[in-house]
C-alpha cells in the first residue's frame, strides 16, 4: 500500500495500480482508475483498462457503473464485438433509468447516461452503420454531458462526420473532421487528435488526394515520435502511410511500413487495424505478382484473428 501511494504521487499510474492489486486493495484500485480515467482514455490504454477491470471482483464494481459503461468503449476499440454487445445489455440492466424531469436526477446519473449515450452513438455508427440511432444518441450525449466532459462530447459529435463519410458525402465529412481537429488540438486529447488525423487521412485517400493524405498522416507519425513511440494506438499511422506508399507505387516501402505497424498492433489486439494491415499486405503481394505469398498471408491473417477471439 505504501508503495502504491508512492508511485501514484510520482505520477506512475500503472505501477501504483499493480501494487494495489498485490494487496487485494480493490477499493483503492477502483479509486486510482476513476481518478485517472481521462488519462487512460487520452493515452489509448484500452487493453490495460480491460485487464484492470477484469481483475476486480464484480462485487466491488456493483456501485461503480461508470467503469462498466466505459468498458463498452474499450471493448469496441479492441474489436471484442460479442463481449461488447453483452456489456451493453448488462449496463442497460444495471443503470437506473433517468426520470422524465432530468432536473430532478442526480448529476452523477445524468453523466453516466450521457457517457452511455456517447458510446452507443459510436457503436451504432461504426459498428452497425445505424445512422438514425447513432444521431439520436449523439444528440442525447450533447444534451446530458457538461462542457467539461469534452472527451465524450467530442467522440459523440465525431460520429456525424463519420456517418457522412460512409454514406459518400466526403466533402461534408472532411470539413467536419477538420473542425473537430481544430477543437481537440487545443485540449490535449491525444487519442481523439490521432483518430481525427487518421480518419482525415483515410478520407483523403478515398477521394484520391494522395498529397493531402501524406501530409496529414505525417502529422500522426510526428505525434508518435514526440511521444517516443509510446502511444499504443498510434501504429495505425504506419498502416496508413504504407497504404499511401502502395497507391504511389512504392511497394517495398509500403510493405516495410505496414509490417512495422502490424508488429505493434497485433500485440494490442486491435482487430480492425489488423485486418486492414494484413489486407494491404495481400494487395502488395498481388501487385508484386506473388499470389502464393498472398494466399499464405490470408491464412496467417485468419490465424491471428482467430487467436484474438474473446474467451468469454
Amino acid at each position: 500500500r505504501r508503495a502504491s501511494d508512492w508511485f501514484i504521487h510520482a505520477g506512475m499510474l500503472e505501477e501504483s495500480i499493480s501494487h494495489a492489486f498485490a494487496t487485494d486493495s480493490y477499493d483503492l484500485v477502483i479509486r486510482l482508475i476513476e481518478n485517472a480515467l481521462s488519462q487512460i482514455l487520452e493515452q489509448g490504454k484500452f487493453r490495460q483498462y480491460l485487464t484492470w477491470i477484469d481483475g476486480i471482483p464484480g462485487v466491488y464494481l456493483q456501485k461503480k457503473p461508470r467503469l462498466e459503461i466505459v468498458k463498452i468503449f474499450m471493448l469496441h476499440e479492441m474489436g471484442q464485438i460479442a463481449v461488447r454487445d453483452r456489456q451493453i445489455a448488462y449496463v442497460d440492466d444495471i443503470l437506473p433509468t433517468l426520470p422524465e424531469d432530468i432536473d430532478t436526477a442526480n448529476q452523477h446519473l445524468i453523466i453516466n447516461h450521457g457517457i452511455f449515450a456517447a458510446i452507443k452513438a459510436i457503436v451504432y455508427a461504426s459498428g452497425y452503420l445505424l445512422v438514425d440511432e447513432s444521431q439520436v444518441h449523439s444528440q442525447l450525449a450533447a444534451r446530458l454531458l457538461p462542457e467539461d466532459y469534452m472527451h465524450w462530447r467530442s467522440l459523440a459529435l465525431g460520429t456525424g462526420p463519420f456517418i457522412q463519410r460512409i454514406t459518400g458525402n466526403y466533402q461534408v465529412a472532411i470539413t467536419g473532421f477538420q473542425n473537430g481537429l481544430e477543437q481537440v488540438l487545443t485540449s490535449n486529447f491525444t487519442f481523439q487528435t490521432f483518430i481525427l488525423y487518421s480518419v482525415l487521412t483515410k478520407s483523403y485517400l478515398e477521394t484520391g488526394q494522395l498529397k493531402r493524405a501524406h501530409i496529414t498522416c505525417q502529422k500522426a507519425l510526428e505525434m508518435d515520435a514526440d511521444a517516443e513511440a509510446n502511444l499504443p494506438f498510434a501504429k495505425l499511422a504506419y498502416l496508413l502511410m504504407g497504404e499511401i506508399q502502395y497507391h504511389s507505387g512504392k511497394l517495398d516501402a509500403a510493405e516495410e511500413l505496414i509490417e512495422l505497424g502490424l508488429e505493434h498492433i497485433i500485440g494490442h489486439g486491435d482487430v480492425f487495424s489488423i485486418i486492414d494491415g494484413c489486407s494491404m499486405l495481400v494487395r502488395i503481394q498481388i501487385a508484386k505478382g506473388d499470389s502464393e505469398q498472398a494466399l499464405t498471408l490470408i491464412q496467417e491473417m485468419k490465424s491471428i484473428i482467430n487467436g484474438l477471439e474473446p474467451s468469454k
